[in-house]
């Protein structure tokens, strides 16, 4: 029989032409979620006419109620996550007010846009502002618009990108990170607008502009930004945010060590562990994006143990089993003894992509999952290769 050799520049070769990633989304959510709510005026009163443009943060999906003469309206056939809830009267351009609000699944989401209690709440919490209350808060909550505005225009050029020219993406890259400048400039404007006794503005405002300096890729600060909305309300999202652009900061260190990284994965692991604490449902996606930087740099041992507990979170996710096969097989190892040569698989790589197969047998991976089982399968039936179990000891 002939021998089959591999030196370990082709089996790496291999293996980087099997794992051929592309990241997709996860499977189309649930839409049987709704809203229901009531809009009230400035004086107090039921609120009709009033426009609620409902649009889903992560897909862009936009869905427009009115309020009745009671000033109450009502969605139906939403999916669960982030939606951001515009409320504007036609006829007055004053009143427009955006929120973001948490959708759950199966649950009547009830919401309340009292205009007045938020106009007598800025009023209590600048008691001893110069200017009147009316006008501090109109000023705040411009600089606030104008960031949640750019921040919107770069989802929209992002999501453009893929479709873009060649000979485009350069301007459109220039646009976009322009577009995050802005953002983060309008949002520490509006901080600076808030009164001390207005924690839950000063909160939602730090996170915001925290998405913004990431968006921008000042990585460092983002992540102090959200230990700072951190230590005024201690929020999943906040935690999930801090975690991954501590990643993503270590990364743009030149020279970093895996020792050093292994110490910003703890911190990271630390964020996504207070994220699970406080919001179960949010923590696959902590793990998620955690293993994605990781990943995305090459780093796959880093990326083992966020993949392991994506999974662990949310056994049902295909991807996530696809990813931690993926990180897996990037670890294949081998040493040569003679003219034989052992294969050093690391454990949980097959199981994690016939896992990926059973949940998403035509999933978009699912090529790539099979011929990464038969490689796996050809290197143990080879006459002088040898899988072994365990991981390999240096």
């Amino acid at each position: 029989m002939r021998e089959f050799k591999m030196t370990r520049g082709s089996l790496m070769a291999m293996v980087a032409m099997i794992v051929a990633l592309a990241w997709c989304g996860a499977a189309g959510a649930q839409t049987n979620a709704r809203i229901s709510g009531a809009v009230i005026d400035l004086d107090g009163n039921p609120y009709p006419g009033v426009v609620v443009t409902m649009t889903d943060i992560s897909t862009h999906q936009t869905l427009v109620a009115k309020t009745d003469k009671n000033g109450k309206f009502v969605q139906l056939g939403l999916k669960g996550g982030i939606w951001s809830l515009n409320f504007k009267d036609p006829a007055k351009p004053e009143v427009d007010h955006t929120q973001e609000y948490q959708v759950d699944i199966d649950k009547d989401n009830q919401v309340i846009m009292n205009f007045k209690q938020m106009v007598d709440d800025y009023k209590k919490a600048h008691p001893v502002d110069k200017e009147p209350a009316a006008v501090q808060f109109k000023n705040m909550k411009q600089h606030f618009d104008a960031g949640s505005a750019a921040l919107t225009s770069y989802n929209q050029d992002h999501d453009k990108m893929a479709t873009t020219p060649a000979a485009d993406k350069a301007a459109l890259t220039q646009k976009m990170a322009a577009e995050c400048q802005t953002a983060a400039t309008e949002f520490a404007e509006a901080e600076k607008g808030v009164g001390p006794k207005d924690t839950k503005n000063h909160a939602v405002i730090l996170g915001k502009e925290g998405v913004a300096l990431e968006c921008a890729g000042k990585f460092a600060e983002a992540a102090d930004t959200f230990q700072k909305a951190i230590s005024i309300t201690p929020e999943a999202l906040y935690y999930s945010e801090m975690g991954t652009s501590l990643a993503k900061a270590a990364m743009d260190q030149p020279g970093i060590t895996d020792t050093q990284l292994d110490d910003i994965l703890a911190k990271a692991t630390a964020d996504c562990d207070r994220t699970a604490t406080l919001d179960p449902t949010k923590a696959g996606v902590c793990w998620r994006n955690l293993g994605i930087v990781f990943y995305n740099k090459g780093r796959m041992k880093q990326a083992t143990v966020p993949f392991q507990k994506t999974t662990a979170a949310d056994p049902t996710n295909a991807d996530g089993w696809y990813f931690l096969g993926s990180v897996l097989l990037n670890q294949m190892d081998s040493k040569q003894q003679g003219t034989k040569i052992t294969y050093i698989i690391e454990p949980g790589t097959q199981e994690a992509f016939q896992k990926y197969l059973e949940l998403a047998p035509s999933g978009p991976h699912a090529a790539e999952a099979k011929s990464a089982l038969d490689t796996v399968a050809s290197l143990q039936g080879s006459a002088d290769s040898t899988v072994v179990s365990n991981k390999k000891k240096h």
